[in-house]
This record gives structure tokens, C-alpha cells and sequence, in this order.
């Protein structure tokens, strides 16, 4: 089985979904509604990458909403982990810029894992602003994932629509809270999150320097999600 077979449905080939089904096709995967996402590809398997009204489509919901099971639903039907919403969000940025408590993220990047199985571009920009994932959270407090995403080929040297790298949003942000009044006074959630910040600025200058020895990034991404595929449920 490979991830990115066509799940062949029943006899919806060709049949346009209504905008009320398409919506309720997305709504029902921010919920986690397994049954109801399969149900919809099944009857409509051209249509997985369905969005709503509002730009949505059903992977980028169930991103947002951290829904494991549906995700890898919805990727094996072939869902596109790299299709823009109208917000100019994939599911993987949706996935990675969507700010979650440490209960919540501790489940160990499930959902991120299926997205790049998928084919996932772990360098994504957001259409508008340029920020990539790596980007976004070199400003945040959650090193693991800063190390996940250097470790998955993202690239440090990449620069968004205002010429700023990784490392650059993330000295910005650390500059703001040494001037921040609450962080002089001695706030511990402003120095804690600084400390993680300036711990990330010092892992993205070395993953700067080291990125044009390292081999190609997506070769080897490549070659590591292969040897996963087999591990997705069918």
C-alpha cells in the first residue's frame, strides 16, 4: 500500500457535491467525524480537496483541529497536503501555525508525520507574508519543534516577504521582550519564553552555517519517508 494511491470509491466518479455537502463534508472533519468523511469520499472521490465557502478544505480542517485518524483518512483518499486555503495556508502550515497548549501537543506530531508521508513541502510558505513554518516558530517557546522541522530538511536560510529568515524573526522577538517592561521586572512566563527563544536563535545559526555541507534536504527527507509508508494504517 502506498500513501498516495487514489482510494477508489463507489460510484460517485464525476458527481459534483453540493456546496451544503462540502461544508458539512469540512465541518465534520474539524469534528473528527471519521464515519462522515468517509461517507463523503466515498460518494464523491473527486472531490476530497472540497473547500468551503470559506476556503477550507477538509484537511486543512482537521490540521487545525489536531484529528489524527481523519487526517490519515483524508490523506490516503489522496487529500493534497500542499493545497493553499484561501487564508494561503496548507494543511502542513495550518497544521504547524495553529498555537496549541503543551497537553495538546504532546501526542508527538501524529498528524505532522502523515503530512509529510504525504508529500508534504516541509519549506511551505504562507502565500501573502512569505513565513514558513520554521519561521513562524522560531519565535515560540516549543524547541522540539523547531528541531523537528530542521531535522525534517527546513531550510534556515529561507527569507519571507520582508527579507527575514528564521533566525531574524526569532531575534526580533527576543529583542522585544528584553525591552518589554514585564520581562525587566522579573515576569518568569516573559523569562522563560525568552530563554527558549534565544536558545532557538543559537540552534538556527548553527543549522545556518551547516546547511551548505548538509546533503540535498529533500533527497533525504525523501529517502526517510519512504522507508515510513508502510507504517500508515490502510
Amino acid at each position: 500500500m502506498a500513501l498516495k494511491r487514489k482510494f477508489s470509491g463507489a460510484s460517485g466518479k464525476g458527481k459534483e457535491p453540493s456546496a451544503k455537502t462540502i461544508a458539512a463534508f469540512v465541518a465534520a472533519a474539524a469534528k473528527g467525524n471519521k464515519d462522515a468523511v468517509k461517507k463523503f469520499y466515498l460518494k464523491y472521490p473527486d472531490h476530497v480537496d472540497a473547500a468551503d465557502k470559506t476556503g477550507r478544505t477538509a484537511l486543512q480542517a482537521a490540521a487545525e483541529h489536531n484529528q489524527v485518524d481523519v487526517g490519515n483518512v483524508l490523506l490516503f483518499a489522496k487529500a493534497d497536503p500542499n493545497k493553499p486555503a484561501q487564508d494561503g495556508l496548507s494543511p502542513f502550515l495550518t497544521w504547524t501555525m495553529t498555537l496549541r497548549t503543551a497537553e495538546t501537543r504532546k501526542n508527538d506530531y501524529r498528524f505532522l508525520e502523515s503530512l509529510l508521508m504525504a508529500g508534504a513541502n516541509v519549506n511551505a510558505r504562507q502565500e501573502g507574508s512569505g513565513m514558513s513554518a520554521l519561521m513562524f516558530y522560531a519565535v515560540f517557546h516549543d524547541e522540539k519543534l523547531c528541531d523537528y522541522l530542521l531535522k525534517k530538511g527546513a531550510d534556515p536560510t529561507l527569507k519571507d516577504n520582508r527579507g527575514k529568515t528564521a533566525r531574524d524573526h526569532a531575534n526580533e522577538m527576543s529583542d522585544h521582550f528584553a525591552m518589554d517592561a514585564s520581562y525587566s521586572e522579573g515576569d518568569s512566563s516573559y523569562v522563560d519564553l525568552k530563554a527558549a527563544i534565544d536558545k532557538n536563535i543559537l540552534k538556527l545559526e548553527k543549522a545556518e552555517k551547516e546547511w551548505p555541507q548538509r546533503p540535498r534536504a529533500a533527497k533525504v527527507l525523501s529517502r526517510e519517508l519512504a522507508d515510513r509508508l508502510k507504517l500508515l494504517p490502510s
